[in-house]
């Protein structure tokens, strides 16, 4: 199934604003085409700051319906090195 990432966040509201535009996007495509693809919404640790914040990004639920809005968390440990360092 496919892996959406959302790349470079630096804060909770700029992850969770992207990741219920991706999900309501896919269940609007859903009801309109009839097709069910199981998919995931995720983030690339990029900056310190989302890495300070993982936590609480892996722990957003969407008001909706409680479920998670963050199913995994990719490292650009390249990028985070550089930034931390520079």
């Amino acid at each position: 199934h496919p892996r959406i990432m959302i790349p470079l966040i630096g804060s909770i509201n700029e992850y969770k604003n992207q990741a219920l535009i991706i999900k309501r996007e896919a269940e609007r495509i859903r009801a309109e085409r009839g097709i069910d693809v199981q998919y995931e919404i995720g983030t690339m640790i990029e900056v310190p700051r989302a890495a300070i914040i993982s936590d609480k990004i892996a722990n957003l639920k969407d008001d909706a319906d409680g479920k998670p809005l963050c199913n995994f968390f990719s490292y650009g440990t390249n990028d985070l090195t550089q930034m931390t360092m520079g």
